[in-house]
């Protein structure tokens, strides 16, 4: 319950701090789209998983700390994708398993140098995703079976050109992503555009 608490109130502490910073004219809104690959770092016994390609959508907001630091919380919509071959659930199959999240990311940044039209970014930090739901699938896999909420670690590099965006992210699970079916943590390479504001 601690922690649902403390999910529904980072998007308020999220929103709070966008419209604190764009009264002082210190802030960058950065709408993004990108594609997500799904890899598990340890697969249940007898179940085979490839990964598998899903997308995010959402928005960063950067709050200027000094000339090349930055605070950088977000919301994403998140759709996760890999196939399950093998034993889950006393079944035996092969399927595509779809999980909807919502990730609020939060990333200390830093600006590394510029070249021309190009500005060059480091950044990283912590994530909490809440799980939103399950596609139905041939083993019956649902809600039940998953950790509804996860903390992660992210590292990403991006570069801005003008007004677009582009960044590489990489999201390493910290917590369990089944409730008991395996230990195994969820891993995510992302990659995404989008422009800033």
């Amino acid at each position: 319950m601690n922690k649902k608490l403390l999910f529904a109130g980072i998007p308020a502490l999220f929103f709070l701090a966008f419209a604190t910073a764009q009264s002082m004219a210190q802030v960058i809104w950065n709408p993004q789209a990108g594609v997500l690959i799904t890899h598990y770092s340890d697969e249940p016994t007898d179940v085979d998983i490839d990964d598998g390609v899903g997308f995010q959508l959402g928005s960063y907001v950067r709050l200027r700390v000094t000339d090349n630091v930055y605070l950088q919380p977000g919301l994403f919509l998140q759709r996760t994708d890999a196939e399950f071959a093998g034993e889950v659930n006393g079944i035996t199959d092969e399927d595509d398993i779809n999980t909807t999240s919502l990730k609020v990311p939060l990333y200390l940044g830093f600006y590394l140098g510029k070249a021309g039209p190009l500005r060059l970014r480091l950044a990283g930090g912590v994530a909490g995703k809440y799980l939103t739901g399950v596609k139905d699938n041939n083993f019956s896999l649902d809600r039940e079976q998953f950790n509804d909420f996860n903390w992660s670690v992210n590292i990403g590099a991006g570069v801005d050109l003008l007004l677009i965006t582009l960044d590489i992210e990489y999201d390493l699970g910290v917590s369990p992503t089944f409730e008991s079916i395996s230990e195994a943590k969820t891993r995510l390479l992302m990659v995404s555009a989008g422009l800033k504001f």
